[in-house]
């Protein structure tokens, strides 16, 4: 697996913005998260997904 950092633009007259996806090792996306204001920050998402455990509860809502 790896995470696929990218930036998306919606308009010609808006700001670009940073996204990641992760992907297996096929190249399939299995996650993907929101839009991010910076290269720093979606980076800073990813450090934290990183650092989840298997101790990391499951919630169903």
């Amino acid at each position: 697996m790896y995470f696929e950092i990218y930036q998306t633009q919606a308009s010609e007259k808006s700001r670009k913005e940073w996204r990641w996806r992760l992907k297996a090792k096929n190249h399939e996306i299995i996650a993907s998260g929101e839009a991010y204001s910076s290269r720093a920050k979606v980076l800073a998402a990813i450090e934290l997904i990183k650092s989840v455990t298997v101790r990391t509860k499951i919630v169903e809502g």
